[in-house]
């Protein structure tokens, strides 16, 4: 019964130490990572000014031709 006692809480500890490492990596990780992302250039992103578009760039609207939808102006001539 000791023996079994003792076995639980060394289980217990030792289960309190993963957790704490793995919430001390997420800590650590998660900034590092955000500055890693911070590089990424966006040149050459565009952002929908709010006009609608009068046709789209590419396709017909058929199954075998859908539209391509490539702004956010085509996206508002969808809707």
């Amino acid at each position: 019964m000791i023996e079994r006692l003792k076995s639980s809480k060394n289980t217990r500890v030792c289960c309190l130490i993963i957790l704490l490492i793995i919430i001390f990596a997420l800590v650590v990780a998660i900034p590092s990572l955000g500055r890693f992302q911070s590089n990424i250039t966006t040149d050459n992103v565009s952002v929908w000014d709010g006009t609608v578009a009068s046709n789209y760039r590419d396709g017909s609207g058929t199954k075998e031709d859908p539209y391509v939808i490539s702004n956010g102006s085509e996206l508002a001539l969808l809707a």
